[in-house]
């Protein structure tokens, strides 16, 4: 069952997922960096992520973290689409960004950046499911105009 008797399930369960997808980031950028070390060359982090790289995956930190703070907090039926589409987006883009890198990088990249770029995707795809299936919930226990959730009497 996806949704306990307070309706609190999907919400956390989403707030695991962004939570899970910043750490799967999070280990790329933390293999690109062991790997570098280990070759004793940071030639190809200057290139891959570079600076502009390492400037999205900041951002894209702060709104996975961002985000899965905000799953649990605000229950509105436009936040749940927006939770529902953003996730979608991520997704997608992750997954694009995947390909172009297998492509690009295909000599230099490892099995390794493949498990953990996969580990996103299904995270992701398993979260979006989700995420539509909480923004068509009817909202119960939050206030019509805010969609913040109301405190448990």
């Amino acid at each position: 069952m996806l949704q306990d008797s307070s309706g609190q399930r999907l919400p956390s369960i989403l707030s695991q997922g962004w939570t899970a997808l910043m750490l799967t980031m999070l280990m790329l950028g933390l293999t690109d960096l062991f790997l570098a070390a280990i070759r004793n060359s940071f030639f190809h982090v200057s290139i891959h992520p570079g600076i502009k790289g390492w400037v999205v995956t900041c951002i894209c930190a702060s709104i996975y973290i961002l985000m899965s703070v905000l799953v649990r907090l605000c229950y509105g039926r436009r936040f749940r689409w927006f939770n529902a589409g953003l996730m979608i987006l991520v997704t997608v883009l992750v997954m694009v960004h995947h390909v172009a890198d297998a492509i690009r990088f295909a000599s230099t990249h490892h099995d390794i950046y493949h498990v953990i770029n996969t580990t996103h995707h299904v995270i992701g795809v398993l979260m979006s499911v989700l995420a539509v299936r909480w923004a068509r919930q009817p909202c119960e226990g939050s206030t019509r105009l805010s969609g913040v959730a109301s405190p448990v009497a």
